[in-house]
């Protein structure tokens, strides 16, 4: 029993000193397009002139990120959101608002039915850290053109 111990140590010993070490980094072609899905919930407990407030939370998005050049140790992309749902409830009220549904008197949804295609651009290194973003274009009147005259900034 001890020689056969004594010939799996080295063994495993051998075994792990073989392992490869791995990059974790993003390797993306240009002029591809890669969807991201998120699918969130959280809460919230928060304290409020004394009293406790409880919320709950949650989004699912989808994203597409088309890949416009490669600069340097990153990427230049270009971004859309696909869909946008949320949802808050609190003290046994829930507010839902979806990009996907359209209702006169629901202005959050239509404001972010609008931000659906509507492009964006992101610059981010091959290990996903974000370099730049420029969202500006997004928060003009060209692009949010069906919301009341009082929600729109130039």
């Amino acid at each position: 029993m001890k020689t056969i111990i004594n010939l799996c140590i080295p063994f495993l010993l051998f075994t792990i000193c073989q392992a490869q070490k791995s990059d974790l980094s993003l390797n993306l072609e240009i002029g591809k397009s890669y969807t991201q899905e998120i699918n969130s919930r959280s809460s919230i407990t928060q304290e409020v002139s004394g009293q406790k407030v409880e919320m709950e939370m949650s989004n699912i998005s989808s994203m597409s990120f088309l890949v416009k050049r490669l600069i340097g140790e990153g990427y230049d992309l270009e971004v859309k959101y696909d869909k946008i749902i949320m949802s808050v409830s609190s003290s046994g009220t829930v507010m839902e608002f979806n990009s996907e549904v359209r209702k006169d008197d629901d202005v959050f949804s239509a404001i972010l039915a609008n931000l659906i295609d509507q492009p964006f651009e992101l610059t981010m290194t091959k290990k996903a850290e974000y370099w730049s973003l420029e969202i500006s274009m997004l928060c003009s009147k060209r692009y949010l053109p069906s919301l009341p005259k009082f929600l729109i900034w130039n």
